[in-house]
């Protein structure tokens, strides 16, 4: 079980940049069968993430 901890609010796929996207820790939780927990950093509270399709 791994706690992954969202730190910004980009929607991006990239892993070498030292920031993970939700859509990065919903990737990175899925890559195992433990139950996982995806936090939020205190930085994103009021901020916005958009999702898209494109990653």
């Amino acid at each position: 079980m791994a706690t992954i901890t969202v730190n910004t609010t980009q929607d991006e796929n990239n892993l070498d940049n030292g920031q993970t996207s939700v859509g990065e820790a919903i990737a990175q939780a899925n890559n195992d069968q433990a139950a996982d927990t995806i936090e939020f950093d205190a930085s994103l509270a009021g901020g916005t993430i958009t999702l898209s399709n494109e990653n």
